[in-house]
């Protein structure tokens, strides 16, 4: 009853010497599969099957190195986008865009990534993705092997992107002074 909301249950995702990371950042939610993005703890595939009893399934091995921070997740039938930011050195920082398989099995496969922004908002248009970081991007995904930038809009400070009915929908924080 959404009038009514209850907590159910709750769990860690990973843990460092026994402790429970705090950390998670974004969640998406297909049927009865979370996918949960988890800063340093990557990314991880939830059972919802029984809400009482959630169970991480399983989670991508390349996104639990300590550098790398999984940022956002959005999903949409059978496919997952995720943003992630690796630290490679003390200033300097890759993003990567990745499209992931969230099949019948219980495994997820990175199908293609591409060097991006680290996104702060996702929105799915059908083979697109609307995207905010420093300005709106639009990027095919029409190929999961190989996405790519369609193109860039400037924006003031793009936090937020929704899509529907042929429009995209962009939330800003002007500055004022």
């Amino acid at each position: 009853d959404p009038g009514k909301p209850k907590r159910v249950t709750s769990f860690s995702l990973c843990s460092t010497s026994g402790t429970p990371s705090p950390i998670a950042v974004d969640v998406a939610v297909v049927e009865d599969t979370a996918l949960v993005a988890g800063g340093n703890c990557g990314l991880s595939r939830i059972d919802l099957s029984d809400p009482s009893q959630p169970r991480e399934v399983t989670h991508i091995p390349e996104y639990t190195k300590q550098e790398l921070q999984v940022r956002r997740v959005i999903a949409q039938g059978n496919t997952a986008i995720v943003s992630t930011s690796e630290r490679l050195a003390r200033y300097s920082y890759r993003s990567t865009l990745s499209v992931i398989s969230i099949g019948e099995n219980e495994d997820l496969h990175i199908l293609g990534e591409m060097e991006a922004r680290v996104f702060l908002s996702m929105a799915f248009a059908g083979n697109h993705l609307y995207a905010t970081s420093d300005s709106l991007n639009v990027i095919d995904i029409s190929n999961p092997a190989k996405p790519s930038l369609v193109t860039s809009l400037s924006a003031t400070e793009p936090n937020a992107v929704a899509y529907d009915k042929g429009r995209a929908l962009v939330v800003g924080t002007p500055i004022f002074g």
